[in-house]
């Protein structure tokens, strides 16, 4: 897997879920529960989509070259 992979798959795992959990927690300031939950679930959004870009990215290129390698073939 790729650096950037790991990176987004690391904080989607468990840098969202912490700041999710901490914007629910109940002995917080309101305002930084707010705060922290709202960026978690930017977070987690965030690196979804960079997973998501990332996957067809790679997808496209395999399809790429397997066009490139049959049309060689014929």
């Amino acid at each position: 897997m790729s650096n950037k992979l790991n990176i987004n798959l690391f904080h989607i795992l468990v840098v969202a879920p912490l700041l999710i959990y901490l914007g629910l927690c109940k002995n917080c300031n309101e305002f930084i529960k707010k705060i922290t939950l709202i960026f978690g679930i930017t977070v987690l959004l965030y690196h979804t989509y960079e997973v998501y870009i990332l996957m067809n990215k790679k997808k496209q290129e395999n399809y790429t070259k397997e066009v490139i390698t049959s049309n060689n073939i014929v």
